[in-house]
């Protein structure tokens, strides 16, 4: 499988922040690789300017998002939780 687009990382990103709790964002691109069931092929495989992974890249995108729609807040540096709004589209998409 090849990295998802940063779309496709959205909706399980919030998902997993449902409990509450802060979450590091080292834990949630090991998750989100787990969740997608990503190689160490995948999981290495770098921008063209090779600066960063893909991966990284578009978990920074989703996080990026998800936070300019008001559904995650960040703690702290590389730290974040669901907000109400977050916890709102989770219940209400299942």
């Amino acid at each position: 499988m090849t990295v998802p687009g940063y779309q496709d990382f959205m909706y399980p990103f919030l998902h997993m922040l449902r409990d509450g709790k802060e979450h590091r964002l080292n834990e949630l691109y090991n998750d989100l690789a787990a969740y997608f069931n990503l190689t160490k092929e995948d999981i290495s495989e770098t921008l063209p300017s090779g600066k960063q992974t893909l991966l990284n890249n578009r978990v920074g995108w989703a996080r990026t998002y998800l936070s300019k729609a008001g559904l995650i807040k960040v703690v702290r540096r590389a730290v974040f939780t669901i907000t109400d709004e977050g916890l709102h589209v989770i219940n209400n998409s299942m």
